[in-house]
C-alpha cells in the first residue's frame, strides 16, 4: 500500500513452455481468487482475455493469448483502477471498460526490439476515479526538431528528417496518441537502413521522454 492507494502484483500467467511461474489455465482460478477485493492497482506478468492479447499471428478472438479466468475476476470482483501487464507484445497499448485502464506495458516488440515507449498514467487520489493516460507534448517547429537531433547526436534520422517534405515538426513524431513506428518508417522512407530505424527507436524514446516536461 502506498498512502491509500491498494497495489497487489502476481507473476503468474497460462502455461507456456517451460517458463517460471506457469500453470495450466484451469489452476489459475485459484490464483486470482487471493487478489484483494480493494485493490486499486493489480499488476500481473500477463493479459486478461481480451484486453491486449492478440496474438502475433492473427487476430481472431480464438487467437487471444490472455487468461478468461483473470479476466472474469477482473471485470466482475477486483474492478481495479488500473490493470498492467505485458507478457503479449502485440499488444502493447491501452484499453478501457469504464472503470479500469488496462496497460500493456511491453517495452519491447515482437522482434524483441526496444521500440515501445512508456506510458505514463495519472491515478487520481480520490480512490475512486479510474487512472487516465498523460501523453506528452512535443512544440517543437519544423527547425527546432531538426536542432534537437542534432544536438542529440542523432544524425543518420537527422538525414532523412531534412530530406522529408514538408518538413516534421515535433507533434508531428510525439503526438498525443501512440504514433505506430513503421508509420514513421513510412514517412521518412527508411526502410532499406537498419541502423537507421535502430536509431530512430533510440531517438523517440528520448524525444518522448524529454516531452513530459
Amino acid at each position: 500500500q502506498i498512502e491509500d492507494t491498494n497495489i497487489y502484483g502476481s507473476p503468474w500467467t497460462p502455461e507456456y513452455h517451460c517458463w517460471a511461474f506457469n500453470l495450466p489455465r484451469t489452476d489459475l482460478g485459484r490464483i486470482w481468487d487471493g487478489i484483494p477485493d480493494d485493490t486499486d492497482v493489480l499488476i500481473t506478468h500477463g493479459p486478461p482475455l481480451g484486453r491486449g492479447d492478440p496474438h502475433s499471428r492473427g487476430v481472431k478472438s480464438s487467437s487471444r493469448l490472455g487468461c478468461a479466468d483473470l479476466s472474469q475476476q477482473v471485470q466482475q470482483r477486483i474492478q481495479p483502477r488500473l490493470h498492467v501487464f505485458g507478457h503479449v507484445h502485440s499488444g502493447y497499448g491501452v484499453t478501457f471498460d469504464g472503470t479500469t485502464l488496462f496497460v500493456n506495458a511491453s517495452a519491447v516488440s515482437n522482434d524483441f526490439a526496444r521500440r515501445n515507449p512508456c506510458i505514463v498514467v495519472d491515478l487520481p487520489k480520490d480512490g475512486i476515479s479510474p487512472a487516465v493516460v498523460v501523453y506528452p507534448v512535443c512544440e517543437l517547429d519544423e527547425e527546432e526538431i531538426l536542432d534537437w537531433f542534432r544536438r542529440n547526436e542523432y544524425y543518420q534520422v537527422l538525414f532523412y528528417l531534412e530530406d522529408t517534405s514538408p518538413r516534421l515538426r515535433g507533434d508531428d513524431v510525439v503526438k498525443t496518441k501512440d504514433v505506430p513506428f513503421m508509420d514513421l518508417v513510412d514517412r521518412l522512407r527508411m526502410h532499406r537502413d537498419r541502423d537507421g530505424r535502430e536509431e530512430l527507436c533510440r531517438a523517440l524514446l528520448h524525444l518522448r521522454a524529454d516531452s513530459y516536461g
